[in-house]
Formats: structure tokens, sequence, C-alpha cells
């Protein structure tokens, strides 16, 4: 058995800090396909680099941390009209471990009183949903007050709420309405992406 050097591990895991993995739902675009495409929508931000890997996903890497948040921040984003998965890069991912079933999500809190938008509140109300990923930058920064929005990882395959229970400090509630930037259809008789279940051709 190989013992590995902790201290060359943490090197490597921290090199990979300013990348992202990514997939297409139910699609495998080509390596250059997926250029075009970065080079096309994602030109909001300096130079990138693309990998792809034997498995079918691919590593994409950025000049900076901030970088690379703004491209998350600014989804979600489609490749041929079929839904792209962007996650930080875990050096333990495996495209076959992946649950399609869990997939990021934008969720709008329209009216959300500002008194709720600190970092921790909002975490608090996006895991009634799932598992919070990050805010986009006009939530974050408190220059759109209509509505609060967060990235959230959720399982697709059940009912998508349409309110959820928040409780202010003093003891008050209210029913906070939920809207869905994308809706993802997935059919559990054939564990694809496109269409409800009971809607197999």
């Amino acid at each position: 058995m190989a013992k590995l050097n902790p201290n060359e591990v943490e090197q490597q895991c921290q090199r990979w800090k300013t990348t992202l993995i990514g997939y297409v739902l139910g699609g495998n675009p080509s390596f250059k396909e997926m250029l075009k495409f970065v080079y096309g929508v994602w030109n909001l931000v300096t130079t990138h680099t693309v990998f792809l890997h034997d498995d079918g996903y691919f590593i994409f890497r950025f000049e900076s941390v901030k970088d690379k948040n703004l491209i998350v921040q600014n989804g979600p984003y489609t490749f041929n009209s079929r839904p792209m998965v962007l996650k930080d890069c875990d050096p333990d991912f495996q495209i076959q471990n992946e649950s399609m079933r869990i997939v990021p999500v934008w969720v709008n809190l329209p009216g959300l009183p500002v008194q709720c938008w600190a970092e921790e509140n909002l975490g608090r109300i996006a895991s009634l949903l799932g598992k919070p990923i990050c805010t986009d930058k006009l939530t974050t920064e408190c220059e759109r007050i209509s509505y609060a929005r967060i990235l959230v990882e959720m399982d697709i395959t059940q009912p998508l709420p349409e309110e959820i229970l928040i409780k202010k400090p003093d003891g008050r509630s209210w029913m906070q309405r939920v809207d869905f930037e994308w809706k993802p259809k997935f059919c559990l008789d054939c564990n694809k992406f496109g269409h409800s279940t009971g809607e197999c051709q």
C-alpha cells in the first residue's frame, strides 16, 4: 500500500481551486463543440482552459476563483437545449457515481423581506429546498431587493415546492413563495431527462 504525502495532496487540491466540473444532462458534446460554447457564452471572464475527461465530463480552469464564481452566478446554462451541470472540482469526482437526480437549480424568492438577506439566514431558507450552493451577485450585495436568487442542489425526482414556511425570531411566520427559473423534467421509468414519468415513447 502506498501512503500519500498529505502536503502534496493539499498542494494539488489548491491547484484546482479555480476549476469547475461540468457535464450536460442527456447529452455528450464533443470537445470542439464545448470549446465553441465556452468561448462564445463565457466571454465575460478572461482566459479559461477546457479539459475533456475520457469518462465524458469536462473540467474548466479559470484565472481566478472570482472568475469561476462569476460563471456560476451567471447561470444556469443549457447546451443544445439540455441543462448543463456545473460544480466545484472535487478530487474524488467520478461521473459514474453522480446521481443524475441531484442537480443545481436557481431559485427565486420574490418579496423576501430584506431582514432575511444575511448569508446564514438565506442558507437556512435554501436548506428547506436542498443544498445551498451560492447566491448571485445582486443578492449578495443587496442591489436588487425585489427577490433573492439562490443556487440550490435539489432532488428533481421530488415535487418542487411552491411555498416554504419561514419563522421570524419573534415567533411570527409566513409562507414564502418559491419560483424556479428552470423546472427539469425527469422520468422515473427510464431514468432520463426531457420528459416526465409516464410520458415515455
